[in-house]
């Protein structure tokens, strides 16, 4: 999951955000430790004691940025680098969305602070987070986020204008993955 935001980073500076403006070492950092937190939602670590299939507990997921930001605290990370797992879910959750869907986090806001913050986000809405891993698609991820009523799915689109599209196509050619459309 990791490798995949990471070489998506770059290829979101085709928005309207000014390169000049984005701190590129500090997305690389969030990029590479914003998914830290899914080690603690396995159901299965894929080893061959557990069948040889990683699974996530689907249940718990929602709970991985969060456990993410506890461990990177508790292990010296700074803030700042912490707050990239905190803040990526979604589109970026608020505290009225997490009472409103009853999620099983803290009534707090989960929205990214950074611009940074804010581009490994969206570089990771281009993951479908499954086994085997697949590229989503601008039109997939809104379809994915809609289900989640459609201010995610205008939000994501935002988002969109906001940083470009990448190439999907050529990401998933490169990195022998497929596409979802």
């Amino acid at each position: 999951l990791v490798g995949d935001s990471y070489a998506i980073l770059p290829a979101l500076s085709g928005g309207l955000a000014p390169k000049q403006y984005i701190d590129e070492y500090a997305a690389l950092i969030g990029g590479l430790l914003h998914d830290i937190g899914t080690y603690f939602v396995l159901e299965s670590d894929g080893s061959s004691n557990a069948g040889g299939i990683l699974r996530f507990d689907g249940p718990n997921y929602i709970l991985h940025g969060l456990r993410g930001y506890k461990y990177l605290i508790d292990n010296g990370f700074s803030e700042d680098a912490a707050q990239f797992a905190r803040n990526h879910t979604g589109v970026g959750l608020t505290r009225e969305q997490v009472i409103a869907q009853n999620l099983s986090l803290p009534a707090e806001d989960y929205i990214p602070q950074t611009v940074e913050q804010e581009i490994v986000m969206v570089a990771d809405k281009y993951n479908s987070k499954s086994i085997p891993p697949r590229f989503l698609t601008v039109d997939s991820y809104r379809r994915k986020a809609a289900r989640f009523g459609e201010d995610n799915a205008n939000r994501w689109m935002q988002l969109v204008a906001k940083y470009g599209e990448p190439d999907i196509a050529g990401l998933a050619e490169i990195f022998n993955m497929r596409v979802d459309a």
